[in-house]
């Protein structure tokens, strides 16, 4: 493979003279030598595996273009590729069993004799696809036992089940994960952890333990449910005093409730696992991925299906990124891909004048477009019932529809509803006024080369990277037709030291800006589906997709709808307030201090419109009472305390030692006549039957005293020189 001597070297050196021992029940073995096989967990294993399966996958690929093996058609006329590994486990893919199967058995065998591998015949499966004629039980040309599609037990490819029926596939996936989830979540039950805590292991372990088979299978809403109550039972579950309320009689009584609870820390919530946008930002990821550049063989199979599917007034498999229904034509799985998608709060991007190729809004769709709003409804333009073959899809077949077409009524309210920079691309004669001549790539008709501005031809991988060095083209670059080169995120498994120098020292904030990228093929620009920087989620594009975003955004969603408009995020009002909401001046405020300076403020005006509005009671001994006897002695008592009160004696201030009071001063001339205003008192217990509860009179006055003595607080008379 051309490499040097100092590398087998140190490969030997790494590899060689391993020694292995077994422990079992304690009891370990003598060390005894390993001559096959590769150390797990080391970094250069995973390379140095891909380097032993580099000759078998070259081999069956060279029979595969000589003709002598011959394995499925693709839906762009290309032949599917004989091999996938993945690890240990290799995948072949022949078109007949009978016919190709022994040149493919053949070919593993040299590979095993030449590398001192071994084949496991007991783990041999295979399943018939497609048209091909029905094989089952043990196969003598392979050697493989085939599996029925239809079997009670689907056969399994990296742990995923290969069945149409998606409820048996949800039983095979997460009948036994369930569990497994229940086992981890008792094993951590045995650590002393805060709620925050227990929430950070939910997130990363427990909801991690599904992760893989959401990607692929959605749960049914039973098995849904019951991942989410042994989640939601290990996080509030606690020795904790402080958590004890989290669990009442047996029930979780989740606080704060999930739906808050699931919010991030800076949203007010405690960063719980949401399962449901969890599977749902796994399962769009898969619908993210199809309209990145590449021609893989999955992108190829699941856009031909999406495109046999097309609802009417649309083209193509493009119509997934808009608002059409979801045809019942489309296998369950695809189902499944396109509302996780949705549900994700997928929205348009504006285009960027400058930044966005003007070519681009030509593949725009007319129909179930969110960027084309029909005003009379308020919701995007629908087709016609019964749409003609020959009705325009796109922008770019408006522009070159005839007159008539485009003088429709429909295309006349589409054609009005348009952007300007849109409208700018209709011109009256769009075949006499053709657009401005824009440097641009191109690309063969094969996809495999592509052309830059400057005339440097480059190769085009399967996944859609432009390489460079590919030297002159093998045919002539005049007839290529225009096409869309990105910029895209280069994989981290490419990136050079430098760049990831450069991007570990830069700060957090700033690491998006200086992600390395890289040029890939689109496609032509003639009969693009999707333009991916338009679409996205928040303020990600589907070039930046990324699944913990994704699933935040439909959380944040989620918690809305039931909290209501405008209350996330959520955020406690003795938090300081985040940066961007309160602004720079604001650094140490929060909204509960702005809530005391308000009442601060109020407190003057609301306490002086108490006092001028302030009606003293009477005393206790005025109030009503409910006998009638009862009624008419607090009438007179009442009585003579009012005529008592008006007179004017006089008052003199004496001090106490808790405070000070007012006593009153009489002559016994004042006193006599203020009894005889107020007329005959009353005796206690006086009523109609001359019986009752004994009363108390009213307040005797104060004895009469000297001008030169005052009273002190235990009621003894002091001298003038006490006063």
């Amino acid at each position: 493979m051309g490499f040097g001597p100092h590398t087998l070297t140190w490969l030997r050196v790494l590899t060689a003279d391993g020694q292995a021992s077994v422990l079992v029940n304690g009891h370990q073995s003598a060390p005894f030598p390993v001559r096959n096989g590769l150390p797990q967990g080391s970094t250069l294993s995973p390379v140095l595996w891909a380097i032993q399966l580099e000759p078998l996958t070259a081999y069956l690929q060279h029979l595969v273009r000589s003709g002598a093996l011959h394995t499925p058609t693709l839906p762009d006329s290309t032949p599917a590729p004989p091999v996938s590994h993945h690890a240990d486990d290799t995948t072949l893919l022949v078109s007949d069993a009978d016919r190709d199967g022994p040149v493919a058995k053949q070919a593993v065998a040299l590979f095993c004799r030449a590398s001192n591998a071994k084949e496991n015949a007991s783990k041999s499966k295979g399943m018939v696809l497609g048209t091909h004629a029905p094989i089952t039980d043990s196969h003598a040309a392979t050697g493989a036992v085939f599996v029925a599609p239809d079997a009670a037990e689907p056969l399994r490819h990296l742990g995923v089940p290969l069945t149409a029926d998606m409820a048996k596939a949800a039983r095979a996936c997460y009948d036994g994960r369930l569990g497994l989830l229940r086992q981890r979540a008792a094993r951590w039950r045995q650590h002393t952890l805060s709620m925050v805590g227990r929430a950070h292991v939910a997130k990363q372990v427990l909801g991690n333990t599904l992760a893989f088979h959401l990607s692929f299978v959605p749960p049914t809403p039973p098995q849904l449910v019951a991942a989410l109550r042994a989640v939601d039972g290990y996080v509030a579950w606690s020795p904790l005093p402080e958590d004890a309320s989290l669990v009442a009689r047996g029930h979780v009584l989740l606080l704060p409730k999930p739906g808050v609870a699931c919010l991030s820390r800076p949203e007010g919530g405690i960063g719980h696992v949401d399962l449901g946008s969890f599977a749902a930002a796994l399962m769009a990821k898969t619908l993210v991925q199809l309209a990145h550049p590449g021609r893989k063989p999955w992108q190829v199979l699941h856009r031909a299906q999406l495109a046999a599917a097309a609802p009417p007034g649309t083209q193509g498999w493009g119509w997934v990124y808009g608002t059409c229904p979801i045809p019942d034509s489309l296998p369950a799985r695809l189902q499944a891909l396109v509302q996780a998608y949705r549900d994700t709060s997928s929205r348009r991007r504006p285009f960027v004048p400058g930044q966005h190729d003007p070519r681009a809004v030509l593949a725009e769709p007319l129909f179930y477009n969110a960027a084309l709003v029909d005003p009379a409804t308020g919701a995007p333009f629908v087709p016609p019932p019964d749409v003609p073959a020959a009705f325009p899809r796109t922008l770019a077949q408006l522009r070159a529809a005839a007159a008539g077409v485009a003088a429709l009524p429909a295309f006349q309210a589409i054609m009005a509803a348009l952007p300007p920079d849109w409208r700018a691309l209709l011109p009256p004669d769009p075949l006499h006024d053709p657009l401005p001549a824009l440097p641009t790539w191109r690309v063969a008709p094969d996809g495999g080369w592509v052309v830059d501005p400057a005339g440097t031809v480059y190769t085009v991988s399967p996944a859609g990277r432009v390489v460079d060095g590919a030297g002159a083209s093998p045919l002539p670059t005049d007839a290529w037709a225009p096409a869309c080169v990105l910029r895209c995120r280069k994989p981290k498994s490419r990136w050079t030291l430098a760049e990831r120098q450069a991007y570990m020292a830069a700060p957090v904030w700033d690491r998006p800006s200086l992600w390395p990228v890289e040029d890939q093929l689109l496609g032509p620009w003639e009969g693009l589906q999707c333009f991916p920087p338009v679409h996205g989620h928040g303020q990600m594009s589907l070039l930046h997709y990324e699944v913990r975003n994704a699933r935040r955004l439909f959380t944040s969603r989620q918690a809305a709808e039931e909290l209501g408009a405008g209350s996330v995020p959520l955020r406690p009002a003795a938090w300081p307030d985040l940066p961007q909401a309160a602004g720079p001046s604001a650094a140490h405020s929060s909204r509960l201090a702005r809530l005391e300076e308000n009442w601060e403020a109020q407190r003057p005006q609301s306490v002086a419109a108490q006092l001028a509005h302030f009606v003293p009671s009477p005393p206790g001994w005025m109030q009503a009472s409910g006998s009638p006897a009862r009624q008419s002695a607090a009438d007179q008592r009442a009585h003579q305390w009012q005529r008592r009160n008006a007179s004017s004696p006089q008052r003199l201030a004496v001090g106490r030692p808790g405070g000070s009071q007012t006593a009153e001063r009489r002559t016994p001339d004042t006193a006599a006549a203020a009894m005889d205003a107020a007329g005959p008192s009353t005796s206690a217990g006086a009523g109609p039957s001359g019986s009752g509860p004994e009363q108390p009179g009213p307040a005797e006055p104060p004895a009469p005293r000297s001008a030169g003595q005052a009273q002190g607080s235990d009621g003894a008379p002091r001298g003038s020189d006490q006063a």
